[in-house]
This record gives C-alpha cells, structure tokens and sequence, in this order.
C-alpha cells in the first residue's frame, strides 16, 4: 500500500489522491471499496465508479449468500471540456433478485407461471425465425432496418385488455429484436442507444429462461452466463414484483503494480465527478486495462483506501489477506516494451522446449560420463606461461538446455529475459504478499499478458537444467541493468517461496509457524517508500499478526522510528531476543535507534553467523534471559559475560559481491586469496599463539566448522569436518604455491592476470563460496582474556577496545562498545556492534572457566 505523495510537474503542482471530498465511510469493518472502470477507447478520458464490497457476503465462504450475476447499469460523468459535458456509460455490476411488492398502481398482474415463461420464450423463438429470414433477405444496411421496422409496426400498437406490463414486454421484444439484427449485420459497430442494450440483454435472456427455469433451485449446476441470462428472465417477467439491488460483494479482480514515480502525475474521474490524481505508471495499467465495450471491476490500494485515514488505513490492512485470497484472480501489471514482450514470450517457450527435450533424454536413460576436454570449455584463462585455467561445463554434454537449440548466451533476446527482472516490481513489499496471497494471477506486460506459471517454470528450467545456471544469462555491461536484474530475480524467488508456504497454509498439508520474527529478514532485501510498511506489508502473510496488529498505526506522530521500536520490544517480550539481535547485526545503524533495535529500512548490509550450526556460546539456556527496563524504553538488560577485549584486527575482507561473481569479475576469488594472506601475515606478528593451533583457529573461523577435537590429527570427526578440512588444506597449498610462483605480484600489477571464481575446480567451488560468505565484511581479531589470546572473525564496524561478550542462552558471541559513564545510572551500558564467531568459544567453552559468572549487562 504505496502512500498518496505530493508530487508536482512542470507548471502545476498536485497532490496525489482526490481534490475534495469522495470517500464515505464504509458500511462494516470487513468492507473494502471496489472500483469499476468504465469501458472507453485510448483517446477518453478515465472514468471509475465506488461500489462497496462486505467480504463476508461472498458466496464463495458463506453458502447463505444469494448467488450474484452480472446486471446493467448506467453511470454518468462530467467532461472536462465544453463539447462533452455529460457521458453516460453501460456498466454491469453484482446484482441479486429478491422479491418486493409493488403497488398495484404500477402493476396489476400476477408473477408469471413456469409454463407462462416457456410460452414467451417459443413466442420469443418464432419471432428470431422470422427476423433470421429478414436477415439472410436484406441487400444492405438501409433495406435491414426498413424490414425490421416495417416487421415490428404492430409492437406499437396497444392491444385491447394489455397491461402496461405486457406491453413493456413487447417494447423490449421489439429492440431486443432490432438489436440482433443491427449486431448480425455490423458486428463490429458501436451500440445505438442504451436502451436498446438492456433490451437485447433482457431478450436473451428470455430466449433461455424456458431451458433454465427447471434449474433455478440449483443455481450452483448453472454456469455464470446461465445465470445471468435466468435472473435477467427473471426480471423481465415477473411484472415488477422483483428486484435486483446491487449485491453486498462484487466480484473484483486485485491489481497488483507499482506506484512509480510520483512526479508526474495524470487525473482519473471517480462518481462521474472528483477528479483524482494517481502516477503515471498506475494510470498507464488503467488505460491498458480498459475496454471499449465493457466495464471491469477492481481492487486498487492507492484508491480504494482513503490514504488520508490513518485509522481506516490500519484497518484496511488487516483485511489484506482476504482481500487477495477472495479477489477473483490478480493481474500483476509489469509493463514491457513491444519488442520486449514479444522476446520474452517467445524466449520462455524455447526455455520450456528445451527444457521438455532434456527431461526426455535425461529420463530415456543414463548419459555417459565424458572426459573434459579442453575444447568444451566454457572459457580459458591464464595466469602464466605455464599455468593455465579452464572453466568446464557443469554438467554433461546432453544433461543441459544448451544442448537443445537453447538461444546464446549473448543473443539480443536474453536483454527481454534480464529487463523484465530489472523491474521494480519483483523489489517492492507490498508486492511480496499480494504475489504470495493471490488465488490466481497473471502477468500485464502492457497491451498483453503472460503466465506466470510458465516463466516460473522457465526460471526453474534455468536453474536446474542449465549449464550456466542463472549467471552468464543475467550478465551484461550495464552494471545497473545487472544488480536490478539480480535483484529481481532474487525477489520473485522470494516471493514464489512466500507463495508455497501460503498454498500449503491454506491446503493443511502441513503446520506452518510462519510467525512475524521469521518472515521479517525477507523484507530487508525488499524495498518501501514508507519505510513502516518493511512491518506492515508482511501483516497478510504472518500467522501470528493479530498479536500486532495494535502496534500498527500510519499517523504522522508514529513515525517509523517509534513504530520499529515499538515491534522489537512486544517482539521481545515474546521471547525472540537472540532472533532481535541478529537482526540488528544484520542491517546498517540508525542513531535514532537503539543499537538492538533492527534499523527494517535498511537492506541488509552485513553478514550475519548462521545459526543453523549447532552453536552454543551462551550454554543452553532457553529461553534467553532478557527484559526491558519499564523506567528507560531505549535499555534493554540481559545476562551477560564480559569474556576479552579486541586487541587488534586485521585489514577487512571484501564483500561477497554477487553481482561480480556473475560477470566473473575480479573480487570473487583474487580478493579472497589477498585477504587471506593479508589476514595471515597480520595476524602471525600480533598473535602469540603455537603454529599447529594458530593453523586450526584460522581452519574453524573460515569454515565456521566449531571445534571438537584438540588436533588437526585426530580422526574422530563427522564427514563434513573432514570433507571441510580436506578442502582447507587444498586450498592453502593453492595459496602457498600461488604465492611461491610469484604469480601473487603479477596478478596484483595486471588485471588480465586476476584470479577469477571460475578458475578453479567445480570440487573447490563450493568451499571458495563458503569462506567468502563467512569472512565477507569481517575481520580477523586477536581477543585478550585471561587465559591467553583467541582469534576470532567480527564485523568491520568493530574496533581495537571493544568487548566480547557471552550472551546468556546466544548461540553466538557479539561484540558490545562500553558507552561513556552516566548512561545508565545503577551499571555499564553497551552499544551493540556485531556478531561474532571465535575459535574454541562457540560451544560454550567460556562457561567452564573458574572465573566465569554472569552479570547483568545493559544495552542501549
């Protein structure tokens, strides 16, 4: 739910939303607003209607709600300019029939019997014989209407003893008939009148009312256009003593888009009357979406929510789950280009060709091992005369798309394949629940649309199937076009991921706890323009937000700043502290926030130390001992242990980029092997530490494999410390050989010669990827206590004088900044830096020691 911006173009400034007065109270707490689109061409301007929406009142949940059908109705607008001051618009909406007694001045018959109806519809069929003739009779358009109205002159008479009711039956039959012949003879031309609409409409339905009527008491066997041609015989025929009011729902379709840019904004017309202003990019979906010949109902936040209603805002998104999960389907507005749309399109059918093909040969029976073959590489590479590098497929020759007439790697229609990922749309919040929650959706790409289930199989296609994977694909010069497009695709997975715990949410296949603490890291990599919806745009996904839902508030004074304090600490009070803390590691500080307070509107900028490993620094306490001081909002007390001070770090390691590692760039494994080596040197002139020992700490803080064993010789290890510590050993001979060639200095004075990820053997790959997720952004340490030096890895932020300490029932250490005395009046105060992983401490090897004793430490 983007917010309503103010915004301004060239010459006049506007606000987004409404000028005046248009929204009325809705009649319930479980009511939406719905918008109907009036039909129209390119050259109109935009016209909605409001229509409200009880969401309890949907048939498909409640069985006691009468079924809808589509009815006609007429709305009118003010034009903008002189010439067109008043257009009237056919609109059909959610009707239901319930009966009414009408005065007798108006009617004086009776409903008319079943065997009545089915004399009408012969009556009605003899007369389409007659005009079926007049038809196939006409010369031209001048002669059909003079045979129809020269064969309709007797309608114009009132027999003796007719009743008005009769007689408007006839009227009806005489348009409904003139208008058959006029859509026969131009199918393609523009209605004449309004009235002669509804008359064809209340015609054909009267024409099937004889076939439908057994059915009436079983309305759900009847298809939807069944239906609606029944309740419109219905009407037509009983004489006024029915009535078809709007009903409480009206089945809507969810529009699911980004706001855009707000500085250009266009106008709508809302009621025929208030001009409304919106973005471009939601006006340009409206204009696509809009039919010339019919209306179509919806559901937009921006529009259907009064934004300027802080309250009714807050409630509005508690019904957010519903609101997607009831909407009859969600159309995803992604606009592409014409050549774009074309090219991604026809690139997702090669992929699923491609695809279908290496299924079958995959499953028709083994493919035979090759032998790599220097002519088969992907890529070769040098490091020296000598020393040669070539990057070999993954898989073998007929496993993979590319085998299967699959486009190049640099052909121009893999530019539609990474454009549609840039967009903004697989980066949003909001986006993440409205994709994840909808029953049905399906992608606008601007003037046409697409499956959404066939680029999900596409990109599975990609990634399980390929030889590149997703990364040559994405790859390009545009470093811009690269990271949104990386991005994008990280995005929609995340979304398709949401989508898979909802679907198995809704079937009961399994139990989900799918509470807030969980879901909330996916919103760091997820973007908002107000940056309370990181929290308020998960509300629809979570199992546990009814427990929240008090907390959210869009008044000006709640900024986001009280509203995130506000979710950490009832997040707390839940028992979530060590899940709080990791996330505060995770993204960027906020001075406005205290430090153990997660900054949401921030990405997520620092690793964090995995807690899936079996760690244990704080013992096994549970849950953490934590509680907020009722007289300092901001303090939060803990029992804690003050174990050593940092004495000195190294240089920092360089980010993981992921985008680099893509392109095959220069910082995936050349930075790595300087670091390492940077660390090493370093660490060896400032760490009294015995050789053997020294070699195993730098082995457990790499591999973040907790150590079990006193000695690299011992053979007592799982399979995966000694898989972990056979591709250690491997990987420091590659660097000590690296070293000793000299190969170290060329590659640092040429970047022809630099090292890159694809250059080594896939075995090692995964372990490369491993120490490069580990020590991204972190440093090398030297920890002083009193039982001797320890090394550890921490974040970059740390610095020389800073604590460790052992957080009571943590599984990880983190490094806390003593804050300047009088913070706190009654102890020491610290400020929350990081995690961190340090050798022989993470699992629990602190609490052992003689001096060992918890105290009670205060973060701020």
């Amino acid at each position: 739910m983007e917010p309503a911006e103010a915004s301004s173009d060239a010459t006049v400034i506007h606000k987004l939303g409404p000028e005046g007065h248009l929204y009325d109270p809705l009649p319930t707490r479980n009511s939406i607003r719905t918008l109907l689109l009036a039909p129209g061409c390119d050259e109109d301007e935009i016209v909605c209607y409001f229509f409200p929406c009880d969401l309890d009142k949907d048939r498909s949940i409640d069985a006691s709600s009468p079924r809808p059908f589509k009815s006609l109705a007429f709305g009118t607008a003010s034009g903008s300019g002189s010439e067109d001051a008043e257009r009237q618009f056919q609109l059909h909406v959610d009707c239901y029939v319930e009966k009414r007694q009408e005065p007798k001045s108006i009617s004086q018959a009776a409903p008319m019997k079943q065997d009545q109806s089915s004399r009408k519809g012969k009556e009605v069929a003899r007369n389409v014989e007659n005009i079926s003739q007049i038809l196939s009779e006409a010369t031209d358009s001048a002669d059909l209407k003079s045979r129809v109205e020269n064969y309709l002159e007797d309608f114009n008479k009132l027999a003796d003893g007719e009743t008005p009711s009769e007689r408007r039956r006839k009227v009806l039959v005489k348009w409904g008939l003139h208008y058959f012949a006029f859509i026969k003879k131009n199918p393609h031309g523009e209605h004449e009148k309004n009235r002669e609409r509804q008359a064809f409409e209340a015609w054909r339905a009267g024409f099937a009312a004889a076939s439908l009527m057994s059915n009436e008491k079983q309305p759900d066997l009847l298809t939807d256009d069944d239906w609606d041609f029944l309740q419109l015989a219905r009407l037509t025929f009983s004489n006024g003593s029915l009535h078809a009011p709007h009903h409480p729902f009206q089945r809507f379709t969810a529009l699911s888009y980004v706001w855009g840019d707000p500085t250009a904004p266009k106008s709508i017309l809302i009621d025929g009357k208030t001009r409304f202003w919106v973005t471009r990019n939601l006006f340009d979906a409206l204009k696509t979406l809009r039919r010339p010949d019919g209306a179509l109902m919806f559901w937009i936040d921006a529009i259907c929510i009064n934004q300027d209603d802080p309250e009714e805002k807050r409630w509005q998104i508690g019904l957010m789950r519903r609101i997607y999960r009831q909407a009859h389907r969600v159309l995803a507005y992604v606009p592409q280009t014409e050549d774009d749309k074309n090219n991604l399109n026809r690139l997702v059918s090669l992929i699923l060709r491609a695809d279908r093909k290496c299924r079958e040969a995959i499953e028709s029976g083994p493919i035979p091992q090759e032998e790599p073959n220097e002519k088969d590489a992907i890529s070769s590479f040098s490091i020296g005369p000598n020393v040669e590098f070539h990057v070999m497929p993954l898989k073998n020759r007929g496993a993979c798309l590319e085998d299967y007439d699959l486009p190049a790697e640099d052909d121009p229609i893999w530019g539609a394949w990474r454009r549609f990922f840039a967009s903004p749309y697989f980066r949003r919040m909001w986006i993440l629940q409205e994709y994840a929650l909808a029953a049905s959706l399906d992608f606008e790409f601007g003037g046409g649309q697409g499956s959404s289930d066939g680029i999900l199989l596409a990109m599975d296609a990609i990634d399980r199937r390929s030889r590149r994977l997703n990364a040559k694909y994405m790859a390009c010069d545009d470093f811009e076009l690269l990271r949104k497009a990386y991005l994008g695709w990280i995005g929609y997975k995340q979304m398709v991921m949401e989508r898979v715990f909802t679907r198995t949410d809704i079937y009961k296949t399994r139990s989900l706890d799918r509470g807030l603490v969980k879901v909330l890291p996916t919103s760091m990599t997820l973007e908002a323009t107000d940056p309370r919806d990181k929290i308020y745009g998960l509300m629809g996904l979570v199992s546990d937000a009814e427990a929240y839902m008090d907390l959210v508030s869009y008044h000006n004074h709640d900024t986001y700043v009280v509203i995130y304090k506000r979710f950490a600490r009832r997040l707390i009070e839940k028992g979530n502290f060590t899940q709080i803390l990791r996330m505060a590691c995770q993204t960027s500080t906020n001075a406005q926030l205290p430090s153990w307070t997660p900054n949401w509107s921030s990405p997520i900028s620092r690793n964090t130390i995995s807690q899936n490993y079996a760690f244990r620094a704080g013992g096994d306490s549970n849950p953490v001992s934590s509680h907020l001081s009722p007289q300092n909002p901001d303090q939060l007390n803990t029992a804690g242990y003050i174990d050593s001070i940092v004495t000195f770090k190294t240089s920092a390691f360089a980010s993981s980029s992921q985008y680099g590692a893509i392109q095959g760039g220069p910082d995936s494994l050349q930075d790595l092997f300087d670091n390492v080596f940077t660390a090493w040197e370093e660490l060896s002139a400032h760490c009294d530490r015995d050789r053997i020992d020294f070699m195993w700490d730098i082995h457990e803080c790499l591999t973040m494999q907790a150590r079990k064993v006193e000695s690299m010789d011992q053979a007592t290890r799982s399979d995966s410390e000694t898989k972990d510590l056979e591709n250690y050993r491997t990987f420091m001979a590659r660097m000590a050989q690296y070293d000793l060639s000299g190969e170290r200095k060329k590659c640092a004075e040429d970047s022809r010669y630099r090292l890159r990820l694809g250059d080594v053997d896939e075995a090692e790959r995964d372990f490369i990827l491993k120490i490069q997720s580990n020590t991204a952004n972190r440093c090398f340490c030297v920890l002083s206590c009193p039982t001797g030096d320890r090394i550890g890895l921490i974040s970059k932020e740390a610095e020389v004088g800073d604590c460790l300490a052992i957080i009571k029932g943590a599984a990880v250490p983190y490094v806390l900044r003593e804050m300047p005395e009088g913070v706190v009046e009654d102890r020491t105060a610290y400020e929350l830096v990081g995690d961190a992983y340090v050798a022989e401490l993470m699992l629990g090897q602190a609490l052992q020691e003689d001096d060992f004793a918890w105290d009670d430490i205060a973060l701020i």
